[in-house]
């Protein structure tokens, strides 16, 4: 997770987090997850994958409970065209994300 967010998901408040592709595939409901620092590598707590399912980027929400609000569609465009400078390319509408929610264990 980014630096940025620890306090938030330590707090309990961020309990759901959006990733692009496939990577993430292979983890399923009942998984048991690290989560750490993305900068650092260092372990922030271990949680359990609660739910999953896939949206594609149009129809991610900007605020919800458990995930950072975003002011509007393209601020979130904007934060997640900086998480994914790999692509060399903007995030589309129709880009597929995971939409995962988990629990902290600690």
């Amino acid at each position: 997770m980014s630096p940025e967010l620890v306090d938030l998901i330590l707090s309990g408040e961020k309990i759901k987090t959006y990733r692009f592709g496939h990577k993430y595939d292979h983890l399923k409901v009942g998984d048991r997850v690290k989560i750490t620092n993305s900068q650092s590598n260092e372990l922030i707590t271990n949680a359990i994958i609660i739910d999953k399912f896939y949206q594609d980027f149009k129809d991610l929400p900007i605020d919800i409970p458990g995930h950072e609000p975003y002011q509007n569609k393209e601020h979130q465009r904007q934060i997640f065209n900086g998480y994914y400078k790999y692509l060399d390319r903007p995030i589309r509408d129709d880009d597929k994300f995971i939409v995962f929610e988990f629990k902290l264990l600690n």
